[in-house]
C-alpha cells in the first residue's frame, strides 16, 4: 500500500524534471532567435504552441468517453468566461518573457522567473485558504532575496552587451510574466481539479490559438513580411 504515493511522488517529480528541461530549451532556443537571428516574434513563436497542444488535446478529448461532451456540459457553461482569462492571461505571459530575451540574458530570465513561485504562494492562500511550513516561507524568501539582489545589481551596474542591452527592462518584464504565469497557474490549479487535465488543455488550445493569431497578427504581421526567412530561423 505504501508503494502508491511513492510511486505517485516519483512520477510527479520525473514530469517536473521532464517539464524543466523543456523550458530550459525554449529559454535557449528563444535567446538563440533574439540573440542571433534578431528574431522578435514573441506572440507568433508562442502561437505554435498553442496549435500543438489542440492537435493533441482536442482529439483525445473527442475520443474520451468522459470528456466528449464538455464544451456543451454545466461546468464549461458556467465557467467559460474564466477558462477565456485563462487563456488571454497565458498567452499574454508567454508574449512578455519571450519578449524579455530582446533585452537581458537567459540567466537573469530563468533566476528571475522563479517569482511566479511567491505570487502562486500568496493567491493559493488567498483562493485554496493554503497554508505552509515555515521551511517554505523560507525557501521562498531565500529566492525572493536572490531575485531582488540581481534585479538590484542589473539597475546599479547596467550590464548592457549585445546579448544583454537593456538589462533592467528585461528584468522589469520577466517580473511582469512571472507574476501573469502565478495568475496562469493558480487558475489552471482550480479548472483542472473541476474539469480534469485533458479537457482543460483541449480548451486552452481552443481558446488560446485564435487569441494569439489575433494579437501576432495585430503586432508583429509587418514583421513576417520585412524579416528574412532562413531555414535556421525556421527550424
Amino acid at each position: 500500500m505504501a508503494k502508491a504515493p511513492l510511486l505517485r511522488t516519483l512520477r510527479v517529480l520525473l514530469l517536473g524534471q521532464f517539464l524543466a528541461v523543456l523550458i530550459a530549451g525554449t529559454g535557449l532556443t528563444s535567446e538563440l532567435l533574439a540573440s542571433t537571428y534578431g528574431v522578435n516574434l514573441p506572440t507568433t513563436q508562442s502561437f505554435f504552441n498553442y496549435v500543438l497542444v489542440l492537435l493533441v488535446y482536442v482529439p483525445v478529448m473527442l475520443l474520451r468517453e468522459r470528456d466528449r461532451g464538455f464544451m456543451a456540459g454545466p461546468v464549461f457553461r458556467r465557467r467559460w468566461w474564466l477558462y477565456l482569462i485563462n487563456a488571454v492571461v497565458d498567452v499574454e505571459a508567454n508574449y512578455v518573457v519571450v519578449l524579455a530575451y530582446q533585452y537581458t540574458s537567459i540567466t537573469s530570465i530563468m533566476l528571475i522567473d522563479c517569482f511566479s513561485i511567491v505570487v502562486v504562494m500568496v493567491l493559493s492562500r488567498l483562493v485554496f485558504k493554503a497554508r505552509y511550513r515555515w521551511q517554505q516561507m523560507a525557501g521562498v524568501g531565500l529566492s525572493l532575496l536572490g531575485i531582488v539582489v540581481l534585479v538590484v545589481a542589473d539597475l546599479v551596474t547596467g550590464r548592457a552587451n549585445s546579448h544583454a542591452p537593456n538589462p533592467a527592462l528585461g528584468d522589469m518584464l520577466c517580473l511582469l510574466a512571472a507574476t501573469l504565469y502565478g495568475v496562469s497557474n493558480v487558475i489552471q490549479e482550480f479548472l483542472v481539479k473541476e474539469s480534469g487535465g485533458i479537457s482543460f488543455l483541449a480548451v486552452l488550445g481552443i481558446m488560446a490559438v485564435p487569441v494569439s493569431a489575433l494579437q501576432s497578427g495585430l503586432l508583429e504581421g509587418h514583421l513576417w513580411v520585412s524579416m528574412e526567412w532562413t531555414s535556421d530561423i525556421g527550424t
